[in-house]
């Protein structure tokens, strides 16, 4: 079936597969604004969620993977469900974790505009590295080094100048 004035839109079945193409022009899937809640779904069979596209103010974009749905838009933004995997991360404001951030051994958290301060484990020590100019600052009222099970003192600083060593 072709409709419009130059052939703009097709809609074919070649044998194997269906085809709609649209020439030189947008296309455009539409539902009726009067509808209650238009949504739009593209899906692999009827028994398989793949995408929903809500209709209206307020209704998500949603992306399934195996009827399982794995990312929504959000009035804020988007919610991921699962292990998200991205070879460049870059985050414009503030990020809040909700649990535990991993890095694997030798993976190095770097801080500052020249990576000027790293925090890294290498399977055997712990660093924080300070390679840029200026001091490395420890503010607190009382400064504590404790041993790795937590259970006695090592060096401990206080704001009048005292300074114990254990």
């Amino acid at each position: 079936a072709i409709f419009g004035s130059n052939s703009d839109v097709r809609i074919k079945h070649d044998g194997n597969d269906n085809h709609i193409t649209s020439n030189d022009t947008d296309l455009n899937i539409e539902l009726n604004p009067d509808l209650e809640t238009p949504k739009i779904y593209i899906r692999p069979n009827t028994s398989h969620q793949g995408i929903t596209l809500g209709g209206g103010s307020g209704n998500p974009v949603e992306l399934y993977h195996n009827n399982s749905k794995k990312f929504e838009t959000t009035s804020s933004g988007i919610d991921v469900t699962g292990h998200t995997e991205t070879d460049t991360l870059n985050v414009s404001g503030v990020s809040t974790f909700q649990s535990n951030v991993h890095l694997p051994d030798s993976v190095e958290l770097r801080l500052g505009t020249g990576d000027d301060l790293k925090i890294y484990h290498d399977s055997n020590n712990s660093y924080i590295s300070d390679q840029g100019t200026g001091n490395l600052k420890v503010l607190s009222s009382t400064f504590v080094l404790r041993n790795a099970s937590d259970n006695a003192f090592m060096l401990q600083a206080v704001a009048s100048g005292a300074v114990k060593l254990f």
